[in-house]
């Protein structure tokens, strides 16, 4: 009896340890999975629920909705044309008109320099008659850009020839007073060439020699038309004797160009011309360089220069020229196809 008493609190005793292990183990188990739920999530449950609470935040969707309406508004003003360009586009597009301003009318008396008649046009009758003048057919090119600086933008019109050698037509339109008019045009192709920048300066100019060419500058002003700022020629050897030709106010005058001397055909002298705005024989300026070494040919390029001196002519430096010359052209206007 003693002894099974003694057996039967030995299997109690064996039965109480192994469910405190048990216990033990659970809780331990239980603890670590926490702690590892835990570093996955990078937080506690009290943590996550606060992040959950502070990403819906209505007060903070309303802020993010908020910040974007500036930006959606600020896009919106950048992207609207003004009245004259919507115009522009119409006109280009076949439902508006234009007029000629009244220069082309005072042209019209005299001689029709331009070819273009006083009146109304659309873009197609435009082109109609560009193309009948030049003997070309044509694409549509242009330009909306502010060329006299008064903050109002312009558009720059081009019919450009699309056969080779053909003439290329530019005109200038500006919205006055709701209307389109077409204030100035010019044109170049064959042994010319234009360059219209940006910051309103026109640049026309070419070759019409194997010793000759130049450069003409333009700026436009308040009414859009073209004045002329200066010119700057080249010439070689005998070609420069041309240059009695700018210094007179009446062309009929000079009977002949001087420098016929047959020493001036030998001539490589590079003869540069500065002509300023108030041209009529006034303020030409030269810049010779390249005298012959051949003593007879150099003497007859002297008397040459000489003669332009006593017609009005100034010799200067070529410094002085290069400082005359220098102009800020700017950025060079992009062209458009329509």
């Amino acid at each position: 009896m003693k002894k099974r008493t003694i057996s039967t609190i030995c299997a109690l005793v064996c039965l109480t340890g192994l469910l405190a292990a048990f216990v033990r183990n659970f809780n331990g188990n239980d603890i670590q999975q926490n702690n590892m739920a835990e570093t996955e999530t990078g937080m506690s449950n009290e943590a996550e629920a606060e992040e959950t609470d502070r990403r819906y935040d209505p007060s903070d969707m309303t802020d993010d909705v908020n910040a974007d309406k500036p930006q959606e508004a600020e896009k919106e003003n950048t992207s609207t044309e003004t009245d004259a360009e919507k115009q522009y586009r119409e006109f280009m597009n076949g439902t508006g008109s234009l007029m000629t301003a009244e220069r082309f009318r005072e042209d019209d008396s005299e001689y029709n320099d331009d070819g273009l008649l006083y009146g109304e046009y659309t873009c197609g009758e435009l082109k109609e008659n560009i193309e009948k003048l030049e003997y070309t057919t044509s694409e549509v090119k242009y330009a909306i850009v502010d060329l006299n600086g008064d903050g109002e933008k312009e558009l720059a019109l081009q019919f450009a020839s699309t056969e080779d050698g053909g003439e290329n037509w530019v005109g200038i339109i500006r919205c006055k007073e709701g209307k389109l008019e077409l204030t100035y045009s010019y044109e170049y192709g064959y042994r010319t060439e234009a360059t219209l920048y940006e910051n309103g300066l026109l640049a026309i100019g070419g070759s019409w020699g194997a010793g000759a060419h130049g450069m003409d500058y333009y700026r436009f002003d308040d009414n859009c038309e073209a004045e002329r700022l200066f010119s700057n020629n080249a010439y070689i050897g005998s070609f420069a004797s041309q240059i009695a030709y700018d210094l007179q106010t009446d062309q009929s005058e000079v009977l002949d160009p001087i420098g016929d001397s047959d020493l001036l055909v030998e001539s490589r002298l590079e003869v540069s011309e500065y002509i300023p705005a108030e041209k009529n024989g006034k303020g030409v300026k030269l810049y010779a360089s390249g005298y012959s070494e051949d003593a007879g040919v150099k003497a007859a390029e002297e008397k040459m220069l000489q003669d332009l001196v006593s017609q009005g002519a100034e010799l200067i430096s070529g410094d002085e020229m290069d400082r005359l010359c220098s102009i800020e052209t700017g950025t060079e206007v992009t062209w458009e196809i329509s």
